[in-house]
């Protein structure tokens, strides 16, 4: 065997590792409690808060801002909400999920 016979055929074997493991990929889901945060996946797959990370864009966030030339400690509100729908990134082959945003 050929050092190129040989560098497809580990190539085709680490690619159908890769592949079966599923390291990470995206989906999308349904907020169905904000507090706790639940987010339905599909029909039978309901994710509680502990498999969940989420992102800034789905989350209050305390910040400072410039009122009227005043620094001033504010709350940005932007916490899910029932029924909203969100891109997530499963992690882990599903053992946490990364909710980027919400989408439509």
């Amino acid at each position: 065997m050929s050092s190129i016979e040989l560098y497809n055929v580990i190539k085709e074997i680490v690619k159908a590792t890769v592949n079966e493991s599923k390291p990470v990929a995206f989906c999308f889901g349904t907020v169905e409690s904000a507090s706790p945060l639940k987010i339905r996946l599909n029909q039978k797959m309901i994710l509680p808060s502990n498999f969940l990370i989420v992102s800034e864009a789905c989350r209050d966030v305390e910040t400072k801002m410039v009122i009227d030339g005043v620094t001033k400690n504010v709350k940005v509100l932007k916490r899910l909400k029932k029924g909203e729908k969100v891109l997530m990134i499963r992690i882990d082959n599903g053992q946490k999920y990364y909710v980027v945003e919400r989408v439509g």
